[in-house]
């Protein structure tokens, strides 16, 4: 909320608590805002839970949340890790993620001095010996966590020896709490189903251009792999490729770098990324920093020029070739991932098309890719995953299909419309005909199955005091028992039975007692304090501290009345 000057004067908490407690599995994401025409309705898109919460503005409460679609096809592994990488309140003053810096699980361009003056000096066995790491490690850029699944060990410096390690970073780094052992290998397991996009400098067959950036990438390719720069050290001999990362993950010692300290092997996926940076006095740059551990090159060819790379330090046509190819460097991902056509009659015939189908096809005859198809045959909306083997298209209904390209084109032609698409290689089967993978197809399911129910999002609705017998009342003498009850619901004000609430009483600021109980079928939580023939005369307050239960949240924030107040007569 804002005021007339601007200023933040309060927040809505759309998640199931407030503050640090929040759980990070259970992440809403709010990246879309809709107000209703009156102002009084605040509709928030959810894009990590996939669901829209309903908040009303005037009392800044979350009344319901609801699916955005009939299914949600995320997998559970990434819905179960992904919040660890987007969670502010991870951090010790709730400003800061993970994701602050490597944005959207890739990478910020910047380079930061991470060092630590008071930390240890840090021993990594190499197949060189031991490589010894200094706790002040000078600017590094931030590296991306795309592709680390098998790439161990981590960091510039191959310090981490997984990603596990990392955990200690939530405290030294963030100022707030080390995850538990479950939450990080949840949040490992997110990680490592993160992919690199495919490199659009190559062609959408995964080969080469024949030039790019003014030089020959096929004859960088042969430089890279086969010509050595001094001796029989070839790039190659580092950096593993074709097939490869990259990388052969050695950690090289600081004296055959020419270098300050020593260095593990990086990969070069995301090369072509990193190229929008100027090194030139004055110069603006897209990109602050560029190649290289400390980002001080702007250009492969600029880092080759380095004299530790001899007779191609000073040769013009090989840099030029090597930078061409490292631009165009496969990053795992075939080209054609996520490439489509919309094909009907009008466009049927059209070259470009008929090639482009045949591409595809041909992708995924040689494993770069799975070829999905949707659309309409005969005129009902359908699936269809393309059959390497046997050529033609799987149906995701059972008594329809399989059909060939040359039925398809005649369905076309008929009237329908199909748009195939490369999907990354193995995924086919779920996006294409079987979207949740339990052996029924889509087709066969009648309609699409319900999404599952959001969690039960719990607040108290009343808080009230009474007598044993369960009457209201709010004046006790000293020795008597104090009863009340709290009236737990969820979002749709349902009752809700089995959570466990738990309540404090309060003489001003001075904790006087407390009381856990779970809550009946009608929703309520029986609770009592006994007081004693010397307890203080006054005015008590009850408060809710907490509620739980499992496969629920709580939201504090929603609550109707959170305490009550008796008196000691």
């Amino acid at each position: 909320r804002l005021d007339v000057n601007g200023n933040v004067v309060s927040r809505i908490e759309i998640g199931p608590a407030t503050g640090p407690s929040i759980n990070p599995r259970s992440k809403r994401g709010p990246r879309g805002l809709a107000l209703s025409p009156e102002g009084q309705t605040l509709y928030v898109l959810n894009r990590i839970s996939n669901t829209i919460s309903i908040v009303k503005t005037v009392t800044g409460a979350v009344v319901n949340e609801i699916a955005v679609g009939s299914f949600d096809p995320t997998p559970a592994t990434i819905s179960n890790g992904r919040g660890f990488l987007y969670d502010a309140k991870l951090s010790g003053n709730g400003t800061a993620s993970c994701a602050s810096c490597h944005i959207d699980s890739d990478m910020d361009m910047l380079a930061w001095d991470l060092g630590n003056p008071g930390g240890q000096m840090q021993s990594v066995s190499t197949p060189f010996g031991t490589s010894s790491i200094h706790p002040m490690k000078g600017p590094m850029t931030t590296q991306t966590l795309r592709g680390l699944d098998a790439l161990e060990p981590l960091h510039w410096r191959g310090d981490r020896a997984s990603f596990l390690d990392f955990n200690g970073a939530f405290d030294s780094l963030m100022g707030g709490s080390q995850l538990s052992a479950a939450d990080m290998a949840a949040y490992r397991d997110f990680i490592n189903t993160i992919r690199f996009q495919p490199n659009p400098n190559q062609n959408l067959d995964r080969t080469l251009p024949a030039s790019f950036a003014g030089g020959n990438p096929s004859a960088g390719r042969n430089t890279f792999l086969n010509e050595p720069f001094t001796g029989t050290v070839t790039c190659n001999t580092c950096h593993s490729a074709n097939p490869g990362v990259g990388s052969n993950q050695a950690i090289i010692p600081a004296s055959t770098l020419q270098e300050a300290q020593d260095f593990k092997v990086p990969h070069l996926r995301n090369i072509y990324q990193k190229l929008n940076f100027t090194s030139a006095p004055g110069a603006n740059s897209i990109g602050g920093f560029g190649i290289s551990h400390g980002g001080i090159d702007p250009s492969p060819f600029a880092f080759l020029s380095r004299p530790v790379f001899q007779t191609f330090s000073t040769d013009t046509t090989r840099k030029t070739n090597l930078s061409a190819f490292l631009q165009c460097f496969d990053t795992g991902m075939a080209p054609a991932v996520g490439y489509a056509r919309t094909i009907s009659a009008s466009n049927l015939n059209d070259a470009r098309v008929v090639s482009d189908w045949t591409l595809l096809e041909n992708q995924a005859v040689a494993n770069n890719i799975d070829l999905i198809v949707k659309g309409t045959v005969d005129g009902q909306r359908v699936g269809l995953l393309y059959r390497p083997g046997s050529n033609d298209y799987g149906s995701d209904r059972t008594g329809t299909g399989p059909f060939t390209r040359a039925q398809l084109r005649a369905r076309i032609q008929a009237g329908d419309v199909l748009t195939p698409m490369g999907v990354p290689k193995g995924s086919g089967l779920r996006m294409g005909i079987d979207r949740n993978l339990d052996g029924i197809l889509d087709g066969d399911t009648g309609t699409a199955p319900p999404p599952p129910a959001p969690a039960p999002v719990l607040h108290v609705a009343n808080i009230f005091t009474t007598d044993a017998g369960g009457n209201p009342k709010s004046a006790f003498t000293r020795g008597q028992t104090v009863f009340w009850r709290v009236l737990i619901v969820d979002q749709n004000n349902s009752p809700v039975s089995s959570a466990s609430v738990k309540s404090d009483v309060f003489r001003g600021t001075v904790l006087f007692g407390s009381s856990t109980t779970s809550t009946n079928t009608s929703g309520a939580a029986l609770q009592s304090v006994t007081t004693r023939n010397n307890t203080t005369k006054g005015t008590y307050t009850i408060r809710v501290s907490t509620v739980t239960k499992t496969g629920a949240t709580y939201n504090a924030a929603a609550n109707t009345v959170s305490s009550t107040t008796f008196t000691i007569q």
